[in-house]
């Protein structure tokens, strides 16, 4: 089996790229698979199609991508009979037209994440006044703000929570974007006492916010960030980091190839020829086909997955104590959601 993943060199998307390969390397070379990464971006739109005929061979393929620029080429890469049998996995992008069968999508549900945020948020806050950045028009930034409301105010329901957007152009210039988060803030700390200022801010900004973050944390103001790992390592370090593990995905989908249909030929209504009449997976585990309707198929990415995490602590503490019930707290949480005894609703909070 071969797998064929691309993406752009930017920021979170980079750092995904970066993950991803590690562990496709190892995972699948232990499990037999093949693995070709293409950058399709470095060649003309029309050698695409050839590009990737090109690096497959006989038996199944399987094509991963979290990319929504390529979603209509894989929609129509499909249809050929050379690739009627490749699958195409797709991770954080939301189709807008209906997709052939041999689709799936791995549906994150960081409001889980963002519900163990706010949990930490609640314990690390004095003045009860906490900012989170996020990215605008973003389904799943969107997604993470209403879970890490829900946990604020699980954890401390009087305190105020400052939804602060930036578009990801407004970012892409590393100084450009530390300016404007930074002014963003000094607003939000102009309403209040300076001795009551906003006291825990969290990022689910990716590298995109590194450098704010960065100067944020070097004033001794704990930092949550995300959507991926952070990797530093200064006295001044985020607190933890919340985030996708994409080194994990080459592993969960060797593990349940068999669930997730990767080795099935899908008929044009949808249906696999030996898996008929299962329905969609729920939380955490993998979906089954759905045999009366037709279109993609949907895993749901949940705390159990093992492709959502949070970073450990033990860097922050050589510099720093945590509060008492901290770790309590969160581990409580997290093992919450893993089990499924706390539901986390995919709803905004209202505007403050």
């Amino acid at each position: 089996i071969r797998a064929v993943e691309r993406s752009r060199g930017l920021g979170d998307v980079y750092k995904r790229q970066e993950q991803f390969r590690q562990g496709a390397e190892q995972t699948f070379a232990s499990a037999g698979w093949q693995f070709c990464e293409l950058e399709l971006a470095e060649l003309s739109v029309s050698s695409w199609r050839s590009a990737v005929l090109a690096s497959v061979e006989d038996g199944p393929v399987v094509i991963f991508t979290y990319q929504e620029d390529f979603l209509d080429f894989l929609r129509g890469l499909v249809a050929d009979s050379p690739m009627e049998r490749a699958m195409v996995v797709i991770a954080l992008a939301e189709p807008e037209e209906k997709v052939p069968p041999q689709f799936l999508q791995l549906e994150f549900h960081p409001e889980e994440l963002g519900f163990v945020g706010g949990i930490m948020a609640a314990e690390l806050t004095t003045d009860g006044h906490v900012a989170l950045y996020a990215f605008s028009e973003d389904y799943y930034s969107d997604l993470f703000v209403a879970g890490f409301w829900q946990g604020l105010m699980v954890g401390r329901s009087g305190a105020s929570l400052r939804d602060l957007r930036v578009s990801r152009r407004e970012m892409t210039d590393r100084e450009e974007g530390a300016s404007l988060m930074a002014e963003l803030l000094n607003k939000v700390n102009s309403e209040y006492d300076p001795r009551f200022a906003v006291d825990v801010v969290a990022f689910w900004t990716g590298p995109l916010g590194d450098a704010f973050a960065g100067e944020v944390a070097a004033a001794r103001i704990p930092v949550i960030a995300g959507v991926v790992p952070s990797q530093d390592a200064t006295p001044f370090a985020p607190v933890t980091s919340l985030y996708y593990d994409f080194s994990a995905i080459p592993q969960f989908l060797v593990d349940n190839q068999e669930r997730l249909g990767l080795l099935k030929r899908y008929d044009l209504d949808g249906s696999p020829a030996q898996n008929r009449g299962h329905k969609q997976g729920d939380a955490g585990t993998p979906a089954q086909p759905d045999s009366s309707t037709a279109g993609s198929r949907r895993v749901h990415i949940r705390m159990d997955s093992g492709l959502m995490k949070v970073q450990g602590f033990d860097n922050y503490l050589r510099f720093h104590s945590l509060p008492a019930e901290f770790m309590k707290s969160v581990d409580f949480y997290v093992r919450s959601l893993q089990v499924g005894e706390l539901e986390v609703k995919p709803e905004l909070p209202e505007s403050p």
